[in-house]
């Protein structure tokens, strides 16, 4: 199934076609879905559009890049996500219920629930907006960084 379209950052999907494709100028499903890492970061992207097709995908390092939106809802094994440094006012990780590592830090959202993430041990959401945070499902939490962050909102912990 050709999925190149669903690719919209051409960097991104430069980077795909070049390193998962075999030389083709089409993505298909197939070359993608068993890749369980990626790092990407410092390449540039705006856009990470097309990642929930790594359906195999458990760590993702995309830091330091000018990413608005990040939805890696679909990624369902994902346990690491490394998204620090880039200018995220959404991200949508609430079907991510093997997150165990958070590095959202250095970002522009205001809110942040992870009330469904319960399997998460590490937390980093620092520099941020954050007037509302709510780990009240995060019982395992160990380690939760942060402390950049404004602190007049709505904090459930």
């Amino acid at each position: 199934m050709n999925i190149t379209q669903d690719f919209i950052d051409e960097r991104f999907k430069a980077y795909v076609l070049e390193n998962f494709c075999e030389n083709r100028e089409w993505i298909q499903k197939s070359d993608v879905d068993r890749i369980v890492s990626l790092k990407l970061a410092k390449h540039g992207y705006s856009s990470l559009k097309g990642i929930e097709h790594f359906a195999s995908l458990e760590e993702l390092d995309c830091g330091f890049n000018h990413i608005r939106d990040l939805d890696v809802s679909q990624n369902a094994k994902l346990t690491k996500l490394d998204c620090y440094w880039n200018i995220i006012s959404e991200l949508q990780i609430d079907q991510n219920t093997n997150l165990k590592e958070l590095n959202c830090s250095y970002n522009a959202m205001f809110d942040l629930q992870l009330d469904y993430n319960t399997q998460l041990t590490y937390l980093n959401c620092g520099n941020n907006y954050l007037i509302s945070l709510n780990i009240t499902g995060c019982s395992n939490l160990i380690e939760p960084a942060g402390s950049y962050y404004q602190r007049d909102g709505d904090f459930s912990i």
